[in-house]
């Protein structure tokens, strides 16, 4: 596969964007490295990636940063797979990937300093996913999530597609929400004792990805499997909402209020 991402990149000019598969690595690296600074990860942190995929976040920490000890958990197993094959750990990081998906994580309370959800908590409950990150992070640690957001207008056709071609993609994509919003954030933040400390509007800086990807991604992956037919779906039409307005690609980032210990 050429890219190792199957996010969105960010183009600083987004006119600038040449469409090729080497411009598209380099925004999704850019995007990668914005991640990282708004969610503050630094040496010697335990991060945890749910919905890895191939593993490019992962593979991307590992590269720029040491003393890690990264886990990325996905639903997927050929994606673990290939993710473990892909990625070497290196200057003293450790790599841990399990199968598991957001609203059961199957790890221990209190282990990770930093959890990142970068598109795919649309594909399990937030409300249940909020619990279990609140269980997973330590005390003061920071949730990343990323997730499109439609304009209210949207919002009665989106409970119409969840409620029956979603139910249908359920078979293999566990479950799909399309339907939230910034405040139902706020009030699954406060509900589980978050604060949104920062949130990050970079639709216009995404847009280039879209058709990129469907002639890079995609294309590698054939169009023959059901997941990849709904994945080309979702990006035509994500594209079209995106450059209308409608859906925004939001950043959101979540400080876990629990006073963190005094070292003694």
């Amino acid at each position: 596969m050429i890219t190792q991402h199957l996010h969105c990149g960010f183009w600083e000019k987004p006119t600038l964007a040449t469409g090729s598969p080497a411009d598209l690595a380099r925004a999704s690296e850019e995007m990668c490295y914005r991640f990282f600074q708004m969610a503050k990860v630094d040496d010697g942190q335990q991060i945890l990636d749910v919905g890895c995929g191939y593993g490019g976040t992962l593979r991307s920490l590992n590269e720029h940063f040491e003393g890690l000890s990264l886990v990325g958990l996905n639903i997927s197993l050929p994606q673990l797979a290939e993710a473990n094959r892909r990625i070497v750990p290196r200057k003293g990081n450790t790599v841990e990937l399990v199968a598991g998906n957001g609203c059961t994580l199957p790890l221990g309370d209190g282990g990770f300093d930093r959890v990142m959800a970068v598109e795919s908590v649309v594909f399990f409950s937030r409300s249940r996913f909020f619990c279990e990150a609140k269980r997973v992070l330590r005390p003061g640690g920071r949730l990343l999530v990323v997730d499109f957001l439609p304009a209210i207008v949207l919002r009665p056709f989106l409970v119409a597609w969840d409620f029956s071609v979603g139910k249908l993609l359920s078979h293999s994509f566990h479950q799909t929400n399309l339907r939230f919003s910034l405040a139902g954030y706020r009030r699954l933040a406060a509900a589980h004792g978050f604060e949104l400390e920062s949130c990050r509007d970079w639709t216009p800086h995404t847009l280039p990805s879209y058709s990129t990807m469907r002639r890079v991604v995609l294309k590698d992956l054939g169009r023959t499997d059901l997941r990849t037919r709904v994945a080309l779906l979702g990006n035509i039409v994500t594209e079209r909402l995106s450059r209308l307005g409608l859906v925004r690609y939001m950043v959101l980032l979540f400080r876990d209020l629990r006073e963190v210990p005094r070292s003694s």
